[in-house]
């Protein structure tokens, strides 16, 4: 199933949800036409730690897909009952 079709194989969205108590957080990248989905955890939500889980998640790819990557900005809103 292809869930856009303005877009080409190997177009990631990124983003990133911050825990509400802890400074810890997880980095989420979507592939955009197929949807398949990389999660890493991280300790911080710093430069650093986003560099590091992004770097994970893409060095395992080949090339072919690793075109793109768009940064996810919406704001949700924050959960509170779990």
């Amino acid at each position: 199933m292809v869930c856009s079709t303005d877009r080409l194989f190997g177009c990631w969205e990124a983003g990133s949800i911050k825990a509400r108590s802890v400074s810890a957080g997880i980095h989420a990248r979507a592939e955009q036409v197929t949807r398949f989905i990389f999660v890493r955890k991280t300790d911080a939500l710093t430069f650093e730690c986003g560099t590091a889980a992004r770097q994970a998640i893409f060095d395992s790819l080949p090339s072919h897909m690793r075109r793109s990557m768009t940064m996810n900005r919406r704001y949700l809103p924050t959960r509170t009952d779990f």
